[in-house]
């Protein structure tokens, strides 16, 4: 069962902002990285929307 995930109209703006800041400050790729991992993590929410992310870094 896929759940529904409903971004905010402020959340997509600071996304479109994140990736203008990485064209412009590091490289296309880092931008491209970055929607990758957005991606993943939208559909990991669909699926089940209590998962949670721990990064050790």
């Amino acid at each position: 069962m896929n759940y529904k995930i409903i971004v905010s109209p402020i959340a997509s703006k600071n996304i479109e902002e994140a990736v203008e800041y990485y064209i412009k400050e590091a490289t296309r790729k880092v931008a491209s990285d970055f929607l990758k991992d957005f991606k993943e993590t939208y559909k990991a929410l669909q699926i089940n929307p209590f998962y949670q992310f721990h990064d050790n870094n």
